[in-house]
C-alpha cells in the first residue's frame, strides 16, 4: 500500500509497487502536476505473499514550486 496525504487532508492510494530488484530497493514515479503547493505526506507498508503487512512508513515533503522533483 502506498499513500500519499495533500495538504487539504485529502488521501490518494498510490499504484501499487511489484516490481523489486533485488537487494529490495523499488523505483516508484507519480506526478504532483495538478496538485497544490505545500507538505505533503507519503505512507506505505509491505505485504508478503503469504498476506501479512509490515509496519506503516511515512515521510513528509514539501512542493514548493511547479518544477519540485522527487
Amino acid at each position: 500500500d502506498l499513500w500519499l496525504q495533500q495538504p487539504n487532508g485529502n488521501w490518494s492510494n498510490l499504484s501499487a509497487i511489484e516490481t523489486f530488484e533485488e537487494n529490495g530497493d523499488f523505483t516508484q514515479e507519480f506526478s504532483l502536476e495538478n496538485y497544490q503547493l505545500g507538505d505533503y505526506g507519503i505512507y506505505g507498508r509491505a505485504q508478503d505473499r503469504q498476506g501479512v503487512f509490515s509496519d506503516w512508513f511515512g515521510d513528509i515533503f514539501s512542493v514548493e514550486n511547479q518544477t519540485t522533483t522527487l
